[in-house]
C-alpha cells in the first residue's frame, strides 16, 4: 500500500510535471522499472525533476526504455519539438512567433502573463500590434502557449524548459527582466499596487533567475519586490525582501555606498510599520550617515533620509527633533523641486502631523490643506496621498470639535484606500478606527463598535496582537466604548 509520503510525492511530482499526459506516464514507468532503488523513490524523483535540466532526466527522455504500443521511444522533448519545429525563422510571422516564446519562458511557468505586457517586452511600435496578435495565435494554436479566458496567456514549465534548452534568442532574459523591472518602478512610484500584483509571480521569479546569474539588476529587483509587499501591508515578506537586497548591494557596493542608504531607508520604513520605532530610528540615522557622507547636508537623498528621521522621532514623542528634521527637509525638497511638487506635499503633511500633535491645530490645519491641495492636483481625487492627507485633516477637524467635517474627511479616505489597497489592507484599518472614534464622539455607538472590530481584525491579521495599533483599538472597543 502506498504510504502518505509516498502519496503526498506523487501529487508534487505531478504539480512540478504540471499533469502533463506523457510526462506523467514517463514518471510513473520509471518509478516503477526502479522502485527497488533509492533514485526510484518520489521525493529522489521529486528533487531531479526541480532542477533546471528537467528534460535530460531519464525520466522524461525515454531512456528508460519506455516503449508506446507504436513501438517508439517516448520523448517528452521531442513531443514539443514536432511543434516547435512548425515555426519558421524565415516567415515574419514565425519569428515573432519564435521571439514571443523565448520571452514567455522568462516568465513563471504556469502562471497567466499579462497579454500586454507579454507583447510590450517585445518592443514593437503600433503599427505591429496586429502582428504581435497573429504571433501569439500561432503559438497557441501549436499548443505551445495556454489562452486564458480573459486573455492571458500561460507556459507549462516543461515546454518553458524546452525552449530555454532549444531557443537562440541569447537576449530574451534581459529584454524581459528589463521590461518588468521598469513596469514595477513605474507602478510603485504610481502608489497603486493593483496592476503589479496581476503579475507580481513573474518579478519575483525573474529576481530568483537573476540572483542565479548575478545580474547586476537583482538588487534592485528584490528592492521592488519589497516595495510592492510594503504598499500591499504584507510587512513581513517586504522585510525579508529589503534585507535580501541589501545583502546582495553591500556585497556589490560596499557598505557605504548611497545605494546601501535607499535599502537602508526602506528597511526601516517597514521596522516603522510593523512597531519597532527604535529600529526603524537606527536604520534611518544610518542612512543619513552614508547619504550626507556621499552627498553633503542639502542632497534630496538626504531631504529623504532627514524626513523618515523626523516621522519617526514624531511617533516617539520627540516633537521639537521632528519638527526641526522636517523643515530641514521642507527646505531642501522646495529649493530643489518647487514649492508645488508631491514631495512638499508628503513633508507638508508630515509637519502638519507634529504640529497637530503639539496642539498647533491652526499651523496643522493649513499644512495639511496645503498639502492635500499640492496632492489633488498632482494626483487627482482619488489617490491614496490624497486618503492620507484627508485622513490627517480629519483628525485635526475631530481635534477642533468639528466632528461632521471629521466623519466626512475619514469617510473620503476610506473609500480611496478601499479601492486603492482593497478591503483589508492596514491602511484601511487605520482609517476605519478613526471613523469608529469620531462615530463615538458623535453618539453612533453601534457604528463606532463595527468600524472598531474591523480595524481589530485587520490589525490583529496583519500586525499581530502585540503591535500598538492592535492595543489601541482593543483599548477604545473594550473599555471605552459603551455597551
Amino acid at each position: 500500500m502506498t504510504g502518505l509520503e509516498d502519496l503526498s510525492g506523487l501529487n508534487a511530482i505531478a504539480d512540478e510535471l504540471g499533469d502533463l499526459p506523457l510526462a506523467l506516464h514517463l514518471a510513473g514507468s520509471y518509478l516503477k522499472k526502479y522502485a527497488h532503488s533509492p533514485k526510484g523513490r518520489a521525493a529522489a524523483l521529486l528533487a531531479e525533476l526541480r532542477k533546471p535540466d528537467l528534460l535530460k532526466h531519464p525520466a522524461l527522455t525515454g531512456s528508460a526504455a519506455t516503449i508506446s504500443p507504436t513501438r517508439h521511444v517516448l520523448h517528452v522533448g521531442r513531443t514539443f519539438a514536432i511543434s516547435y519545429d512548425q515555426l519558421k525563422p524565415e516567415d515574419a510571422t514565425d519569428a515573432l512567433a519564435l521571439k514571443a516564446l523565448a520571452h514567455a519562458a522568462c516568465f513563471a511557468s504556469g502562471e497567466p502573463i499579462p497579454r500586454a505586457l507579454l507583447i510590450q517586452t517585445l518592443k514593437l511600435g503600433d503599427d505591429k500590434a496586429l502582428a504581435a496578435e497573429d504571433a501569439l495565435l500561432r503559438l497557441t494554436g501549436l499548443g505551445l502557449l495556454d489562452l486564458e479566458a480573459n486573455g492571458a496567456l500561460t507556459i507549462h514549465r516543461l515546454v518553458a524548459a524546452f525552449v530555454k534548452d532549444t531557443s537562440a534568442d541569447a537576449e530574451a532574459f534581459a529584454t524581459v527582466l528589463d521590461t518588468l523591472l521598469g513596469e514595477a518602478r513605474r507602478i510603485n512610484e504610481e502608489g497603486y499596487p493593483a496592476p503589479l500584483r496581476a503579475w507580481f509571480p513573474h518579478l519575483r521569479a525573474l529576481a530568483e533567475a537573476a540572483d542565479r546569474q548575478n545580474k547586476k539588476q537583482v538588487g534592485s529587483l528584490f528592492n521592488n519586490l519589497g516595495y510592492h509587499l510594503d504598499m500591499i501591508g504584507d510587512y513581513a515578506g517586504a522585510r525579508a525582501m529589503y534585507e535580501r537586497a541589501l545583502k546582495i548591494v553591500e556585497r556589490d557596493f560596499g557598505a557605504q555606498h548611497p545605494n546601501v542608504a535607499t535599502l537602508v531607508n526602506n528597511l526601516g520604513s517597514v521596522l516603522r510599520a510593523i512597531g519597532d520605532d527604535a529600529g526603524a530610528r537606527a536604520m534611518y540615522e544610518r542612512a543619513l550617515k552614508i547619504d550626507e557622507a556621499a552627498f553633503g547636508p542639502d542632497h534630496p537623498d538626504v531631504a529623504r533620509d532627514v524626513n523618515s528621521l523626523g516621522s519617526v522621532l514624531k511617533e516617539v514623542g520627540d516633537y521639537a527633533g521632528a519638527r526641526a528634521m522636517l523643515e530641514r527637509a521642507l527646505k531642501i525638497v522646495e529649493r530643489d523641486l518647487g514649492a508645488q511638487h508631491p514631495k512638499v506635499a508628503t513633508l507638508v503633511n508630515n509637519l502638519g502631523s507634529v504640529l497637530r500633535a503639539i496642539g498647533d491645530y491652526a499651523g496643522a490645519r493649513a499644512m495639511l490643506e496645503r498639502a492635500l491641495k499640492i496632492d489633488e492636483a498632482a494626483f487627482g481625487p482619488d489617490h491614496p496621498n490624497v486618503a492620507t492627507d484627508v485622513n490627517n485633516l480629519g483628525g485635526v477637524l475631530r481635534a477642533l470639535g468639528d466632528d461632521a467635517g471629521a466623519r466626512a474627511m475619514f469617510e473620503r479616505a476610506l473609500k480611496i484606500n478601499e479601492a486603492a489597497f482593497g478591503p483589508d489592507h492596514p491602511d484601511v484599518a487605520v482609517l476605519a478606527n478613526n471613523l469608529g472614534l469620531v462615530l463615538q464622539d458623535m453618539g453612533d455607538y453601534a457604528g463606532a463598535r463595527a468600524m472598531l472590530e474591523r480595524a481589530l481584525k485587520i490589525f490583529e491579521r496583519v500586525l499581530g496582537p502585540d503591535h500598538p495599533h492592535t492595543a489601541t483599538v482593543q483599548l477604545h472597543l473594550y473599555f471605552f466604548l459603551p455597551e
